[in-house]
This record gives C-alpha cells, sequence and structure tokens, in this order.
C-alpha cells in the first residue's frame, strides 16, 4: 500500500470516527480543538477523551502510528476563530461544533484543496 494511500485511508477512518461521535451527540469548543490542533496532539486528545465510546476502537489507534495524522492537521496551526471557523466555515455555535473544524481540515486534505 502506498503511503499516500495509507495515509488517506487513515484520514478517512479518523473522519468517520469525527461523525460517529458528533451522531453520538458528542461535543467540543472551537477554542479546544483550535488550541490541540495548535499543540500538535488533536488525533490523541479526541481519540483518547473519547476511546470509551462505543463506535470508536481505541484499539486500532494503539496498534498503528497515527502520529503522522498529526501533521497534516499541524499545518492549520493558523486558523483563527473570526476570520476562518466563523466567517470561512460557516461555524456559528463555537462552544459546540468544534468537531466540524475537524471535517472542515479531512475534506480539504481528502480532495486535495
Amino acid at each position: 500500500m502506498s503511503i499516500v494511500y495509507e495515509e488517506n485511508s487513515r484520514l478517512g477512518y479518523f473522519g468517520h470516527d469525527i461523525i460517529c461521535l458528533i451522531a453520538d451527540g458528542k461535543t467540543e469548543s472551537a477554542e479546544t480543538i483550535l488550541k490541540h490542533i495548535c499543540k500538535g496532539d488533536i488525533v490523541h486528545y479526541i481519540i483518547n477523551k473519547y476511546r470509551d465510546v462505543e463506535n470508536i476502537d481505541a484499539a486500532i489507534y494503539e496498534q498503528n502510528d497515527y502520529s503522522n495524522l498529526e501533521t497534516i492537521f499541524e499545518k492549520y496551526y493558523y486558523l483563527e476563530i473570526t476570520h476562518d471557523v466563523k466567517a470561512r466555515i460557516g461555524i456559528t455555535d463555537l462552544e459546540k461544533d468544534g468537531m466540524l473544524i475537524l471535517l472542515d481540515i479531512i475534506l480539504k486534505e481528502l480532495s486535495g484543496e
């Protein structure tokens, strides 16, 4: 399996987990998501926090090195609430819709934007 395909597959898998979390009613603030993107640990933060959620298979993340996914999100360290999150992505509930930031990044990366 090529590295590019493998990274896209892992990113898609993480995206699916984000969708499952949102569907399960889990929320994160935009501020928290942006803070962890800047720290370079957003994937680990989400997986560790929600490891006990039924649809999340934390063992998959433990068996594989998902640190390369952190570098994908780290490229978005510059995102800010006013310009990017509210205006460009269109998020209005900053307290509950932070995970939509992750979906926005995942869609951009998988589509090659």
